[in-house]
């Protein structure tokens, strides 16, 4: 079964790093959408590219903006390389060692593929804060969101042909992960029991840590187990975001 995994970045180089160490053993081929013109340092201009090449990924160059436009050129890539499921992942997210064999297995399951469920993912995760040290365990309230998360979202082949593969939205203002699952059509999803974990550090524009613990759309629990949850992701040295 080939899996390529789509990964869009914006000034998140370094925790993009440990996300791709995460999902590359795990896939076929990892397609990067970067963006070369958000600074006009030389020595950091194409440094997502840069990136791509010293880990043998695809790469596309498209602006942060529109945001959509940017994850849609990321899968027309992936589409030419004709796999089987794209798995989305966001640059300061990391996925743990068993989350693409997970999806394989589901889609080996004949009961599952006989109810369709095209649709793979989580809709409970973890976000990390090396500055707070503490993990926030997360997920939806039902009564504003009923779609797995769009960080770890397994979509296969046939649930993208259904659409000619136009998935994300094309203007500004929407939000990338609502948009597509409606555009999908899905109402049935199928869990995946792996972990995301989102890291939110000096990378991020806002304080992400806040705005998350103040969401109103989400249920949000102080995570007891830190360790067990950083042990598995083995190959992520922590520590070195904590000074950051």
């Amino acid at each position: 079964m080939k899996i390529i995994a789509i990964i869009a970045s914006h000034k998140r180089n370094a925790i993009l790093r440990d996300c791709i160490t995460c999902l590359k053993p795990q896939v076929d081929d990892i397609v990067l959408a970067g963006s070369s013109d958000w600074t006009k340092e030389a020595d950091a201009c194409n440094l997502a590219k840069r990136i791509a090449k010293e880990n043998d990924l695809l790469y596309v160059d498209h602006s942060n903006k529109i945001l959509g436009q940017k994850w849609q050129a990321g899968l027309n890539r992936a589409r030419l390389e004709k796999p089987d499921a794209v798995l989305i992942c966001g640059s300061d997210d990391l996925l743990s060692d068993n989350y693409v064999e997970e999806y394989k297995y589901v889609c080996l399951s004949t009961n599952v593929m006989s109810q369709l469920k095209h649709v793979c993912g989580v809709n409970a995760w973890r976000i990390y804060s090396p500055i707070h040290n503490n993990i926030a365990y997360c997920e939806y309230k039902y009564s504003f969101r009923r779609d797995p998360l769009g960080a770890g979202r397994c979509i296969s082949s046939e649930a993208l042909d259904r659409v000619d593969w136009q998935i994300f939205p094309t203007e500004g203002g929407v939000g990338c992960d609502l948009y597509s699952w409606e555009k999908l059509g899905n109402k049935i999803w199928h869990p995946l029991f792996g972990y995301v974990l989102s890291v939110k550090g000096s990378w991020d524009m806002m304080d992400s840590w806040d705005q998350v613990i103040s969401s109103k759309s989400l249920r949000i629990d102080m995570e007891d187990s830190l360790n067990f949850i950083l042990n598995c992701f083995p190959h992520v040295d922590f520590d070195k975001y904590r000074s950051k």
